[in-house]
């Protein structure tokens, strides 16, 4: 499993795991962070809802009474785990016998082979259990049982194994169809859909050539020469320069105007017509101005799409609070950095932040805001068609009781099985955990995206 094809076998090499410098991961951190753990969710298993009893009272006159007809509906929803486990495999040959960070077995048969307990199966397990929390919460809310990539109809990366999240239907998935961007509880996020603009540049030729030279096109710092012969009316000047080849662009128009669209949407340079000595003017201008791919939050926005999403959160929601559920903000990265920058210019960093366990917080009218780098790291390594990343920017505002995980237990979440196998010679890990997650109540949820 260690791969050392990238490692320099010298007699300066790194001599202890003491040396090693692991890579930062993120992980999303534990699901009880966020979510409650619902435990002993073995199989299929109902979720049943009790709702309320209509209008009751009315003014009474008599003895008799009318019996009032009113109901209390029953609604459900299921748990429906999914199995899920894998199987990592080393063998201590995987490491080449120079290699000194870790500590060799004293004699060949039978410790060689058997590395449980070892250095480097500790490095292993280490980033095994990692990777199993990465697993959890790239499920919990990036799963969908009928996600595709980009070119299936999709929103997953090309070239992504998309058995990785079709195991189980997660929170975003079921957010969205339950609170649609015609939903109360909706707040929607307009730089989401900014997937950058192809730059558009225009020529409008205004004269006849007066001598036989060439022009001179200028599209994003790269030069065409055309030539051009005297007396070329302004019409045949467009259609020579129309015919030319400039790379990255695309010409078109007609007459004597000519057009340059840019094969590749972003910011370019300006363009430029010189008309040399020929005495064939034109005016150059850029009716569309190339933009990149931003997806970026104006600046100050955050503190708007906080408020929006406050100012939507239901009665019941609200009731809620006000009975001691403790609401959560969960947001990417740069909605964060956002409001954190604009607290910052108005100098209310401090007074706008509460402190938990001795370490500052950000808060929105006194409910935490915790930045989800996971969905971040998700959405630019496996939601991105080419040309833009699918929402990301997003936020959501609920509780945890309403989007809990269920499993048999919750130790499952991180249990790892380690063993040698005499007759492989291999060292092997294994983990399976039932999983799934739930969206109870969708107007105990505000959802911006």
């Amino acid at each position: 499993m260690l791969d050392t094809s990238n490692l320099t076998m010298t007699a300066e090499e790194a001599q202890g795991v003491s040396e090693l410098i692991f890579e930062r991961t993120i992980t999303g951190g534990a699901l009880s962070d966020f979510h409650d753990i619902t435990t002993g969710i073995h199989h299929k298993t109902q979720i049943p809802f009790i709702g309320n009893l209509g209008l009751v009272g009315k003014k009474q006159t008599g003895c008799d009474r009318v019996i009032n007809t009113g109901t209390i509906p029953l609604t459900e929803k299921f748990w429906d785990p999914e199995l899920i486990g894998d199987r990592l495999a080393h063998c201590a040959t995987d490491l080449p016998s120079l290699l000194k960070l870790f500590k060799k077995a004293q004699r060949i048969n039978p410790d060689f082979y058997d590395e449980i307990g070892t250095e480097a199966f500790g490095v292993i397990i280490a980033k095994v259990e990692q990777a199993m929390t990465k697993m959890s919460n790239r499920l919990v809310w990036f799963g969908d049982k009928t996600g595709d990539d980009v070119t299936g109809g999709g929103v997953i990366t090309n070239g992504t194994d998309i058995t990785y999240f079709t195991i189980l239907d997660g929170l975003f998935k079921q957010i969205f169809a339950e609170i649609p961007t015609t939903a109360s509880n909706y707040v929607a996020i307009p730089s989401n859909d900014y997937d950058g603009v192809a730059e558009i540049a225009s020529l409008e030729v205004t004269a006849a050539a007066s001598a036989s030279a060439d022009a001179n096109v200028t599209l994003d710092g790269a030069g065409v020469a055309v030539t051009l012969v005297n007396a070329d009316t302004p019409t045949e000047v467009a259609t020579k320069i129309r015919a030319a080849t400039f790379t990255g662009w695309t010409t078109g128009g007609t007459g004597t105007t000519v057009t340059f669209t840019a094969d590749v949407i972003g910011v370019k340079a300006d363009a430029i017509y010189s008309a040399g000595t020929t005495g064939a003017t034109g005016v150059m201008t850029t009716p569309t101005q190339g933009a990149n791919v931003g997806q970026v939050l104006p600046a100050n926005s955050a503190l708007g799409i906080f408020r929006n999403m406050f100012n939507k959160v239901d009665s019941r929601f609200h009731q809620a609070i006000e009975e001691g559920a403790q609401p959560q903000y969960l947001v990417t990265r740069e909605i964060y950095q956002n409001y954190m920058d604009q607290l910052e210019d108005k100098s209310l960093i401090f007074t706008l932040a509460e402190a938990k366990d001795g370490v500052s917080m950000l808060t929105y009218r006194g409910i935490p805001i915790k930045v989800r780098n996971d969905w971040d790291n998700n959405i630019k390594a496996y939601q991105y068609n080419g040309t833009s990343y699918n929402l990301p920017n997003r936020a959501i505002l609920t509780v945890k009781e309403n989007i809990p995980v269920g499993t048999v237990a919750e130790s499952d979440l991180t249990a790892l099985d380690s063993f040698y196998d005499k007759v492989t010679k291999k060292n092997y890990i294994d983990f399976d955990l039932k999983l799934d997650v739930k969206h109870l109540l969708d107007y105990m949820t505000v959802a911006a995206y």
